[in-house]
């Protein structure tokens, strides 16, 4: 009974292939992950797949992205995250960031912070949420439009918009402008734009599994907010990944804004799983 580092993203994928495929929303973040690993030429710099092996057979995992020091725990017992814990330790590994099902997610912060001696910054309680059919499809005026390079101005605008409106740490220009350009370069990047040409909401495409699609960066610009426009760019997305086979599409919210939450499940979104988001002080800092 241990926890060992995957090899490779498809080493990774191979031994938790049947749990990742059974619940593939809920393991949103993991897929994405390996999409990412397989789509870079810098594997050490993403992400490491950690999994928790008895007699070969896996029964939890975790994702570590070391540029950020992030980590994503699965579902796991008591004991498999107190080795985890202890693996970590050992590994000289320092967190930022922690990420998971929340009373598992809750619990490992509380044993991490009292071992490290780090404290909370801030924390975010999660929905996942998952839809399966658009049960209502708002109407109001503009059409949902796929980003192109015209659109680039635009989109960062709303993306920087979005980064402020969730309270997190503040990203560089560059950094927003890259991120734009790389969304709009793979037609992930959604608008909802006006009669008038006006562009007011965005939304995007932030990862996939074999049968779903992950919804994000969902914003209206402050002027043109309280007209349906992030409800109807919402919906006419998600119908739209729907037509092209997904089965399913899903999101995570702010389970404290009740606005956008009540705005996802008018479309058709239901609740799936909750989860927590604590950042953490830097290691030795008061």
């Amino acid at each position: 009974m241990s926890w060992s580092e995957c090899a490779a993203a498809a080493d990774f994928v191979q031994r938790r292939r049947s749990e990742l495929l059974a619940h593939e929303s809920r393991h949103c973040l993991a897929w994405g992950a390996v999409n990412r690993w397989r789509s870079t030429s810098t594997k050490a710099a993403t992400t490491r797949f950690l999994i928790y092996t008895t007699d070969s057979i896996s029964s939890a995992h975790a994702l570590l992205t070391d540029h950020d020091q992030h980590l994503i725990l699965s579902a796991m017992t008591d004991s498999e995250a107190g080795q985890l814990r202890d693996y970590l330790r050992r590994q000289q590994t320092n967190l930022l960031t922690i990420e998971g099902p929340a009373e598992r997610a809750a619990q490992f912060v509380a044993d991490w912070t009292e071992e490290r001696g780090v404290k909370e910054r801030t924390r975010m309680n999660q929905g996942l949420y998952e839809l399966r059919t658009v049960s209502d499809m708002p109407s109001v005026a503009g059409a949902m439009v796929c980003a192109t390079e015209d659109h680039l101005e635009h989109t960062e605008r709303l993306m920087q918009g979005f980064i402020g409106s969730i309270g997190e740490q503040p990203i560089d220009a560059e950094q927003i402008s890259e991120r734009a350009r790389r969304t709009v370069a793979e037609r992930r990047a959604y608008l909802w734009q006006l009669p008038d040409r006006r562009i007011v909401s965005l939304s995007a495409i932030v990862r996939e599994t074999p049968n779903t699609a992950s919804i994000s960066w969902v914003y209206t610009a402050p002027a043109a907010r309280r007209n349906g426009y992030a409800a109807q760019l919402v919906a006419a997305l998600s119908q739209a990944q729907l037509d092209r086979g997904k089965s399913a599409c899903n999101l995570h919210t702010d389970l404290d804004n009740p606005t956008s939450n009540a705005i996802y499940r008018g479309i058709g979104y239901r609740l799936i799983a909750r989860s927590l988001r604590v950042r953490l002080t830097v290691q030795g800092a008061s």
